[in-house]
């Protein structure tokens, strides 16, 4: 976990810079490492890193998407938003509804893809080669988890 850590750090340091490129391949090699050792936090973290990288880049929808996977592996493991975190967090999403709407935005939140298959579709588009895929057919008998009342919404961030 130590050096997963290290190199989301230093993905944020690359985005505080303004190095967007160098910013999404330190978070990527992050989130490999994260998803070999199953660190759902890990992912999370991961997840919001690269959702303010899209934003930046103006890629508002791919933004709420990474956002709402973030969000609801959050609520799984009951790991709400450290308090440094949640203003800012809360201007992004305001800024994502403005960019959107907020029916887009909410919609992208509900949506959301589960964590594994969103670090897959990262990890590809990045061309890394070590996230394992999931396993659909679990994916596919298993009920939908209801999250209703524990998952966080884009509304009253």
């Amino acid at each position: 976990r130590g050096i997963g850590g290290s190199l989301l750090t230093l993905g944020q340091l690359a985005l505080r810079g303004g190095d967007l490129e160098k910013a999404e391949q330190l978070t990527r090699e992050s989130l490999v490492i994260r998803s070999e050792l199953e660190d759902r936090l890990g992912l999370a973290c991961c997840l919001e890193a690269l959702a303010e990288v899209a934003f930046r880049r103006g890629q508002h929808a791919r933004a709420a998407r990474l956002l709402g996977a973030a969000a609801t592996e959050r609520a799984s493991i009951g790991a709400p938003l450290p308090p440094l975190e949640q203003d800012p967090h809360a201007r992004m999403v305001s800024s994502l509804q403005q960019h959107l709407g907020e029916r887009a935005v909410e919609a992208a939140w509900t949506e959301a893809l589960p964590a594994p298959i969103v670090v897959e579709e990262v990890a590809v588009a990045g061309h890394a080669s070590r996230v394992p895929l999931p396993d659909v057919a679990s994916l596919q008998t298993a009920a939908p988890p209801d999250v209703s009342s524990s998952r966080p919404t884009p509304r009253g961030r």
